[in-house]
């Protein structure tokens, strides 16, 4: 800034700018031209700063220009490289009637600080600041000791990392020149700066049973600008993290879909430490709390990775709401008043757990619980399952697919069969052969034979009791051959074996299932694969019965595999 004495009293200041070379010197000095310099007119105390959102150079400087408060205001003015310096506008936020001067705009916090003798302070000119959110200044707040004392303290500045102040003052203790004043001339004073950690953690709550609201969104705004600062939604928990600045007012919003905002203010002026403020926010609703909780039928334990679904029954257009729980069993749903609900607790395993919600009774307290107990679909657990079968059987040398034969009785006299297959197949090996083998022959029929056929009667334990629930079963059966004859009989004979297999399940224990099959709701579906499926390895010569009967590795072939069961909730849709 340059000044001029004008009548040998008044001082008239212009801003300048000039060019330094690396050694610091100044050179090549340019007054800036209107706007900023106006005839008739102060301009001076020049800061300039960054734009954080346009990048663009801020100058703010002071001025007693028309259109101000009074006295010395501060003005600032956008420079733009192309079209140069904008229109100055008087900073009305923060100018009184009487001199605000030595603007210092803080990047690092946003603040701009600042000298006034317009406004109650500890006396003469003091120190203080407003901070800026997007394009507004908020409160004005004075600095305090030891920034401000009861003289002047103009010309605030700090350094580049933001822990150190410099001011200028003539309070007591700087130099003077008459012992009867002993305050007349400013020094210049530094100031360690103390940084405050501030921090903010909104946490939202249901006002009626004071459990924490998820999904909440939680916003920060500047209480003086009304500018929103900031804001955050988080999905799967409480808890809403802001930072916060020292000497602002602050207004906190708690919102949710279907609910009341909340609303809370909260003041950092003033502070002198660090503190971490926990805010707790309570937000009602007129609708009804739906809280859902699936069990396991058998125990009564908790069981989660559950999917549950709210049907809207008042308003079948309305989509469902469909949630899915991996970690837990609790599932939480908000219910408009007036309305019928259906809800459906499923997992893959277990049969569909439903109820029904009626919110059209007028509840007051606006809570209902439901508890949906599963039960585990164990048919799938006991597959796969293997039959055999002797050789040709059932209905030996018959060209039909269908047979009356039971698989029970089947089995019977295979078993009664296994010391022959031992003795056609195991004699004619070297007797330091015949013990691995035999082995393996009793492995085969006590374990796999009957073994077999012991999981096949627990099986159709299971599939009774599903049945009986009201839920359609469907089973795959697959029926083999070994292949001894040719490949149209093999597919006629695997598919009589399924038959046989089939006549277990309808004729099983007084006919306990029949209804069921006749009726639908137990759907078997059938697939002969005859022998298109051995291996190469099996001997398929008629005139090798050693090797194309008894070998178990023909034996093996002769079977029928029970390999999925699936299930379907009648219940599901119904009214």
């Amino acid at each position: 800034t340059m000044c001029n004495y004008i009548n040998g009293t008044d001082i008239q200041c212009e801003i300048y700018s000039s060019t330094m070379d690396e050694s610091g010197t100044l050179s090549n000095e340019i007054r800036l031209p209107d706007p900023i310099n106006i005839p008739g007119s102060t301009s001076t105390h020049p800061h300039i700063s960054k734009d954080k959102s346009t990048g663009k150079d801020i100058l703010y400087f002071v001025s007693d220009r028309q259109g101000g408060l009074g006295g010395l205001d501060i003005w600032y003015t956008i420079i733009d490289p192309k079209f140069g310096f904008s229109e100055p506008v008087n900073l009305k936020e923060i100018n009184t009637a009487f001199n605000e001067i030595t603007p210092f705009y803080n990047i690092l916090t946003d603040f701009l600080i600042f000298s006034s003798d317009g406004r109650e302070g500890l006396g003469g000119y003091d120190f203080y600041k407003s901070g800026k959110i997007n394009d507004a200044f908020g409160s004005v707040v004075g600095l305090g000791v030891p920034y401000n004392s009861s003289y002047n303290d103009i010309y605030y500045a700090e350094n580049m990392e933001g822990d150190a102040a410099y001011i200028s003052s003539n309070r007591e203790g700087a130099l003077f020149l008459d012992d009867h004043f002993e305050s007349c001339c400013y020094d210049v004073y530094k100031l360690n700066i103390i940084k405050l950690v501030i921090d903010l953690n909104a946490l939202t709550y249901d006002k009626l049973t004071g459990r924490i609201l998820k999904k909440a969104t939680v916003i920060l705004k500047d209480k003086d600008s009304g500018v929103e600062i900031a804001r955050f939604r988080n999905d799967d928990g409480n808890e809403h993290k802001f930072p916060l600045a020292a000497d602002r007012n602050y207004i906190i919003i708690a919102e949710r879909e279907n609910y009341y905002p909340d609303t809370i203010a909260l003041s950092t002026i003033d502070m002198d430490r660090s503190e971490s403020f926990v805010k707790k926010m309570y937000l009602s609703t007129d609708m009804m709390l739906l809280d859902v909780f699936t069990f396991t039928t058998v125990g009564k334990l908790p069981l989660d990775s559950t999917t549950v679904t709210l049907i809207d029954m008042s308003d079948q257009a309305k989509k469902e709401i469909v949630e899915l729980n991996l970690l837990s069993n609790e599932f939480n749903f908000m219910l408009d008043r007036g309305k019928l609900y259906r809800i459906i607790a499923s997992k893959p395993g277990y049969t569909d757990a439903i109820d029904t919600i009626d919110t059209r009774p007028y509840d007051k307290s606006g809570l209902i619980r439901r508890d949906l107990y599963l039960d585990k679909f164990v048919l799938q657990d006991l597959l796969p399952i293997t039959l055999y079968f002797d050789n040709d059987l059932p209905d030996i040398d018959s060209r039909k697919t269908t047979t009356k034969a039971k698989y029970g009785d089947l089995v019977s006299s295979y078993l009664n069969r296994k010391e022959v297959y031992k003795e056609k197949f195991i004699k004619p090996l070297p007797k330091n052969e015949r013990d691995t083998f035999n082995n393996n022959y009793e492995i085969f029929f006590e374990g796999n034979v009957i073994g077999g056929y012991d999981k096949f009667k627990r099986f159709i334990n299971s599939l009774k009791q599903e049945l009986e629930t009201g839920n359609k079963v469907e089973l795959i059966l697959k029926g083999y051959a070994s292949p001894r004859a040719d490949s149209k009989y093999n597919l006629t004979l695997g598919q009589r074996r399924v038959n046989a297999v089939k006549n277990e399940l309808i004729f099983y224990d007084n006919e306990d299932l029949k209804s069921y099959f006749n009726s639908g709701q137990l759907v078997i579906t059938d697939i002969s694969f005859g022998k298109e499926l051995a291996p190469p390895d099996v001997v398929g010569n008629l005139d090798d019965e050693r090797n194309s009967i008894y070998n178990l590795k023909a034996a093996k072939e002769r079977r029928v595999e029970i390999l999925r069961a699936s299930r379907n909730n009648n219940k599901r849709n119904n009214p």
